[in-house]
């Protein structure tokens, strides 16, 4: 029996030769077997805690290896991470200057380095955010540390960049979080106050930020020009769950509204620098549906066709963070009459008839390039057919191809694929202006990959894949003339 305890002990000891000392180890421990390297910590990043508010911090994506992937990111490659503890709770922003066009990077954080995902605070690419400068907002604790990644995205190349994080605080000129202004002070009666909210005018007598106190513009008499208005941030409309000023008209059936807003009565802000929109809305938040609407910032315009019944004009902030703005606004109700040469309301264009293809629809609404001025329509073509034609050159019949810098007369010519394949395009080879371009015309005019610019002599064919669908092929030359003719042949699959 003790030699059989003897020769076990001998054994284990035996086992043990070569795999190391314990953790506590000594000269020469490793953690490995034999004289395999260490393993790298992947989190084991450079800790930044003390470069809070010291600007940035210089570093780099070579060298480095491709262990996690940020929720925001498509393709990812390699990365660099850095640990962050905050002393304090509160609010901070991180900041990634990319130094190369070759590097686009992915910005991401998350808590918990074996629960990279399940942890994640908050993913950004240049996708989202844009191609140079990335950033993210985050709330953290005190004495938890979080995990700050820089990725590469795609394709891109490792390369360096620039990172800096900084607290954030009413007062510091950064309009972050629930801020709606920071002017890098808090002061109180210069416009934002101490906890950094849009100070406003009192404009308790505009009792119109709810459906029951809207203006009533019937009763204010139409047309109406609207004067020396002021949308707070405190007009919140439970309505549409942001500041409002609304207006009520009441539309029959046929009759269109157009509105426009404009610079205060003080005129201190310029068309270019309003940050207000235009919707035209029901009792129910859904957009007046009719052509030509528009909601873009500036001065914004609308001109819309609803249904009859009565509506809402509402004035918005453009953006979350918009100032006190004062503003004037202009409506008109009316009838208009497509064909009577007149270009009022909803109608984008009125050429003075009701005739389709001429440039402006029997609805009197603007046409695709795709169907302008003389286009041959060939109709629908055999399968596998070769039909030759002579597209006349036109002043009118497209502008200044997409895929062209240069403009000259033009032709077209359309057609019907019924089948999917490869379209052949052959034409003349004398003509060294010479561009084709191709566009699916079955809804709108959409052009296609195939443009060709300047054929090389000798090159008459032009082949490209098509789907079954409609087409106009636009054909464009600086050195050609008005009636002039170029002979085309189109072989459909």
């Amino acid at each position: 029996m003790k030699i059989t305890h003897l020769l076990c002990a001998f054994l284990a000891l035996a086992v043990c030769v070569g795999c190391g000392t314990s953790e506590s180890g000594g000269e020469g421990s490793d953690d490995d077997v034999g004289d395999l390297p260490d393993p790298v910590d992947p989190c084991a990043g450079e800790d930044i805690t003390g470069s809070l508010d010291a600007g940035p911090l210089a570093g780099t994506t070579l060298g480095s290896e491709d262990n996690f992937s940020g929720s925001c990111v498509t393709e990812g490659g390699v990365e660099t991470v850095f640990r962050f503890t905050p002393e304090s709770d509160g609010d901070y922003w991180v900041v990634l200057d990319q130094l190369s066009t070759t590097f686009p990077a992915a910005l991401y954080a998350f808590v918990d380095c074996d629960d990279s995902e399940g942890t994640e605070l908050a993913c950004t690419t240049p996708d989202l955010a844009g191609p140079d400068t990335l950033s993210l907002y985050l709330e953290l604790t005190a004495g938890q540390t979080i995990y700050l990644v820089v990725e590469v995205e795609g394709e891109g190349q490792p390369g360096g960049f620039e990172l800096s994080i900084r607290d954030v605080y009413c007062g510091d000129g950064l309009v972050l979080g629930d801020e709606s202004c920071d002017d890098g002070n808090t002061d109180a009666g210069d416009g934002c106050d101490a906890s950094c909210q849009w100070e406003c005018e009192d404009d308790s007598f505009e009792d119109d930020d709810t459906i029951d106190t809207a203006l009533d513009l019937d009763v204010q008499g139409l047309p109406a020009t609207i004067d020396d208005r002021v949308l707070c941030p405190e007009d919140n409309s439970d309505l549409l769950g942001a500041p409002a000023d609304l207006f009520a008209v009441q539309v029959a059936d046929g009759e269109y509204v157009e509105a426009q807003l404009r610079p205060g009565a003080d005129g201190d802000v310029a068309c270019d620098d309003m940050q207000l929109s235009l919707l035209l809305v029901d009792s129910e938040l859904n957009l007046a549906d009719g052509p030509d609407f528009s909601v873009s910032s500036g001065c914004s315009t609308l001109a819309v066709a609803p249904a009859a019944g009565v509506w809402y004009l509402a004035v918005q902030p453009s953006t979350p963070t918009a100032p006190p703005q004062g503003y004037g606004l202009d409506v008109v109700r009316g009838t208009s009459t497509c064909g009577d040469g007149i270009a009022e309301g909803p109608e984008a264009c009125d050429d003075g008839n009701s005739e389709a293809g001429d440039g402006c629809e029997n609805d009197c609404s603007e046409t695709s390039p795709c169907a302008v001025g003389d286009v041959e329509d060939l109709g629908a073509l055999d399968s596998g057919s070769t039909t030759s034609v002579d597209a006349v050159f036109s002043a009118d019949s497209f502008s200044d191809l997409p895929c062209s810098e240069s403009g000259g007369v033009t032709a077209a010519i359309q057609f019907e694929v019924s089948e999917a394949g490869t379209l052949s395009i052959d034409h003349p080879v004398d003509d060294p202006g010479l561009r084709l371009q191709l566009f699916l015309s079955d809804d709108g005019c959409v052009p296609t990959s195939l443009c060709s610019e300047s054929p090389a002599p000798g090159f008459g064919t032009l082949a490209t894949p098509v789907d079954a669908a409609s087409y106009v092929l636009a054909i464009e030359s600086e050195n050609g003339s008005v009636g002039a003719v170029v002979p085309l042949s189109v072989t459909l699959p």
